[in-house]
């Protein structure tokens, strides 16, 4: 049918009308299909800056970022399947346990893997390790350290805290991180994270092992724990279970921080019902229990809170774990054979500076250094150097940081290490005063990398911080080369007027795997002018100190060119009161190795 010319106007005036009554609904369409992919260009570019300034929160698996950082962990070191001892549960496992003391037989067995995250409840402990052991091949081992703050809350925390499928998939690498920001974002997270990344990233650090050091400045004595019955009951199904499957089960009671207990349990109520409760939930296992609670003390400025050790305090923690259950029958390697009673706990400052300055007491070696070297082994000091030449007006305090001799290659581009509150003094023989001649507090500190053997290849440009605390940050040693540094501005007197020097230097590693030892000394120089001679006709040396081994925290490097028995008898002020070390424990470790050095005796033989 042939339509005429006023129908045809009509039908177009129709589709026409239609078009323009459904132009807003399309209009819509394209504006929401719009708003939406800007969304999401706009989230990812500010994933994006997170990410560029490091504020970026791992990958949300379980939507709590420190059990993020865990599951993160294990699926960038999947070698934890293979473990032979998996330590599992909540902080009080993760940064409690310091593997560093395993021997290297435990290492042969599968080795030695911790898994803990932290904020876990007991029943969300149970469902995390039976999740672990069903995916490990190996493990002959589980290990835990059970706190009382670990054993409440049962009864209203969810068991199941995250998808098991989803972390297999992350763990795998099968599932698209971009993917999973976009499908499990929590605004809330990733805001209080770019805020608190700094603090954050202070509290989740992993060492090769997986466990977290942890430091603080100050303890904090924390609130009150009141277990409940539900935990207990969750610790008795995880027993049977590790019983059922025929692997060892070693429960560790957390040591009592004093200033909490004088505080929330002055009676010791709680203690003993925490204990009592965790005997009884495994009795009908073969799991062994060490009781920490009740057989390891510790001052409480070993403990950073009610729940956890300052790191360096683990190591020793470790060892009385490993030994205690070794006694009750566990099947465990024995310890490293110098590791098993080489810690030394040093009461004062006085003290630390004699183990220090004694030959034999070094907690390790520097690589690269000359066997032949005197302070090659650490303590050293010259014949007659006890005072400076007579005609000698300067001197100055340094000091030194080598990679540990032995130690794995690591590379730490980011590493650093902080020296602070440098200070030499010296003893006027006339007055028997020590007087001040430098302090970091208001002299500046100078340095560089030096060939290890200070051979006359010319040095390297050494990176310097300083900061508003008058702290210098330095980089770490390169391979082949070593931190020497000093106070730049020498510390003065008048000819003849002093017999003695002693120099003190706090040192810290902002990594924790990175393997430093470091150790401080002086040089007697001729004035304060005076520059390097052939001959070193304008220095010489005043001695050095035995090498201490560099940790995250802080400890102190003491040197003294005289005598132990001068220093005793009329000490600098740093020494002078004879109190026990308040600001932290002083330990000190013996070296595990043999030293690479020649003694006196063969060096004179040479």
């Amino acid at each position: 049918m042939k339509l005429s010319a006023p129908h045809l106007r009509r039908l177009q005036a129709g589709i026409e009308s239609e078009l323009r009554s459904n132009r807003p609904a399309r209009d819509y369409l394209i504006a929401f299909a719009g708003a939406a992919v800007m969304a999401v260009v706009l989230f990812y570019a500010a994933l994006g800056v997170l990410r560029a300034t490091d504020r970026l929160p791992p990958p949300p698996v379980s939507g709590t970022w420190c059990i993020d950082s865990r599951l993160t962990w294990l699926k960038d070191n999947p070698d934890w399947k293979d473990a032979g001892l998996i330590a599992v549960g909540s902080s009080a496992t993760w940064h409690n346990l310091d593997f560093g003391v395993v021997s290297p037989e435990a290492q042969t067995r599968g080795g030695v893997v911790n898994a803990a995250p932290c904020f876990l409840t007991f029943n969300q402990t149970r469902y995390l390790a039976e999740f672990l052991i069903q995916r490990a091949s190996r493990v002959e081992t589980v290990m835990m350290v059970l706190a009382p703050r670990d054993f409440q809350g049962c009864s209203r925390n969810p068991t199941a805290f995250f998808d098991p499928d989803l972390v297999d998939q992350f763990i795998a690498g099968d599932i698209n991180k971009a993917w999973l920001r976009f499908r499990n974002f929590r605004l809330k997270d990733v805001f209080l994270h770019a805020i608190y990344a700094d603090e954050r990233k202070a509290q989740v650090q992993f060492d090769q092992f997986g466990s977290g050091p942890l430091f603080s400045e100050a303890p904090h004595t924390g609130y009150p724990f009141k277990p409940e019955s539900d935990c207990y009951s969750e610790l008795t199904r995880l027993a049977d279970m590790l019983e059922s499957k025929d692997i060892q089960f070693i429960a560790v009671t957390f040591p009592v921080m004093q200033g909490w207990a004088e505080r929330y349990d002055p009676s010791g109520v709680m203690q003993a019902h925490f204990k009592s409760g965790i005997e009884s939930a495994v009795a009908s296992t073969k799991a062994i229990v060490v009781d920490g609670m009740a057989k390891w003390r510790a001052p409480d400025l070993s403990f950073t809170d009610p729940v956890h050790l300052q790191w360096p305090e683990t190591a020793a923690f470790t060892r009385f774990i490993w030994q205690e259950a070794r006694q009750q029958g566990a099947d465990l390697p024995p310890l490293a054979e110098g590791d098993l009673s080489a810690d030394v706990a040093i009461a004062t400052p006085m003290a630390d500076a004699i183990t220090q300055n004694t030959p034999g007491q070094s907690e390790g070696y520097a690589a690269g250094v000359p066997e032949g070297f005197g302070w090659c082994s650490g303590s050293y000091k010259p014949e007659g150097s006890r005072a400076p030449p007579s005609d000698f007006t300067a001197v100055t305090g340094k000091g030194q940081v080598y990679p540990k001799a032995g130690a794995p290659a690591h590379a730490s581009p980011g590493g650093s290490i902080t020296v602070a509150n440098a200070k030499t003094y010296v003893h006027l023989n006339a007055s028997r005063e020590w007087v001040l001649v430098q302090d970091q507090a208001t002299d500046e500190i100078a340095g560089a990398h030096f060939v290890s053997d200070f051979s006359q290849e010319p040095g390297k440009r050494m990176k310097q911080n300083a900061q508003s605390d008058r702290t210098v940050v330095i980089g770490p040693p390169p391979a082949g080369y070593n931190d020497h540094f000093w106070l730049s501005k020498r510390g003065t007197y008048t000819a003849g007027s002093i017999d003695g020097v002693y120099v003190q230097m706090d040192m810290r590693t902002n990594d924790p795997n990175g393997k430093f030892v470091a150790n401080v000394g002086a040089d007697w120089w001729r004035d304060a002018g005076a520059g390097s001679a052939d001959g070193l006709a304008n220095q010489s040396a005043a001695g050095m100190s035995n090498w201490v081994e560099l940790s995250t925290q802080w400890t102190t490097l003491r040197f003294y060119s005289g005598s132990t028995a001068q220093l005793q008898a009329d000490p600098p002020p740093p020494l002078a009161d004879g109190m026990p070390e308040t600001s932290h424990r002083i330990v000190r470790r013996g070296a595990n190795t043999a030293s690479p050095c020649l003694s006196a005796s063969q060096e004179q033989a040479r």
